[in-house]
């Protein structure tokens, strides 16, 4: 993305590291539930799998050939 000077590229940035951080957060959130855990993982893996599904398609998607 440097190499072909995206615009966006900055945009890209902050949305990997919000990305990064959150299963950080979903275990600071949830660090003494015990009860629900299959429940917390499921809720970190769907969000990885959207995220990832979604960001891949759509914004990695406008990116120029280079």
């Amino acid at each position: 993305m440097e190499f072909i000077n995206y615009k966006k590229l900055f945009t890209q940035k902050v949305q990997y590291q919000e990305f990064i951080h959150k299963p950080d957060e979903f275990m600071e959130q949830h660090n003494d539930e015990i009860e629900d855990q299959n429940e917390q993982i499921m809720g970190i893996l769907k969000y990885l799998t959207e995220w990832l599904v979604n960001h891949i398609i759509y914004v990695d998607g406008q990116i120029p050939k280079g």
